[in-house]
């Protein structure tokens, strides 16, 4: 009698149904990925990169602002004027700033040389810190404003405007920074 060796196909078999169903949990956990990455991965990414396409624009368009105020030049003296052209729309004179005093009251200048053309003359001008001079003294008991004393009742008495700070404190300078390049 020959004896036959084991059955070799019901481990052929078995090993056949391992590899399957291996081969099934494979092609299950890659539908689970791939199911993931397209319903909660890529919309995510893609407002992501919107909001990182907003966030560049408003940089882009903050350092095109910041470029451009570094390319302000100020001038410190007036400029000599350019010689005289003809022109076919020529310009009011610029408003002249209000002179004020060093309690920050806005010197009015007297109605009549309101009514006088201001040719810029020396004269005229002369004439406007005669005048000038004789309201700040009438209004304030002297002509000097840089040596201002306040003999106005009101202005002895009334209360600061904040009980942390006192009238006299002086307003703290304004500072700028800016990056250096």
């Amino acid at each position: 009698m020959a004896r036959q060796p084991p059955a070799p196909e019901p481990t052929l078999e078995q090993l056949d149904q391992e590899i399957t169903l291996q081969l099934q949990k494979i092609d299950a956990n890659l539908s689970a990925c791939f199911s993931k990455i397209t319903k909660d991965i890529i919309p995510a990414v893609a407002r992501y990169g919107a909001v990182c396409d907003d966030a560049l624009s408003a940089c882009s368009w903050l350092r095109e602002l910041f470029q451009k105020s570094s390319d302000i030049q100020l001038a410190t003296e007036p400029a000599a004027p350019a010689p005289a052209a003809e022109s076919l729309f020529p310009q009011a004179p610029a408003p002249r700033a209000p002179e004020v005093t060093t309690e920050g009251h806005v010197l009015a200048v007297p109605v009549s040389s309101d009514d006088e053309p201001d040719d810029g003359s020396t004269l005229q001008r002369q004439h406007k810190r005669r005048k000038l001079s004789l309201q700040l003294q009438q209004r304030y008991g002297s002509s000097s404003s840089s040596s201002f004393v306040s003999r106005s009742p009101t202005l002895r008495t009334r209360p600061a405007s904040s009980p942390l700070r006192a009238p006299d404190d002086p307003d703290p300078p304004a500072v700028l920074r800016f990056a250096a390049r």
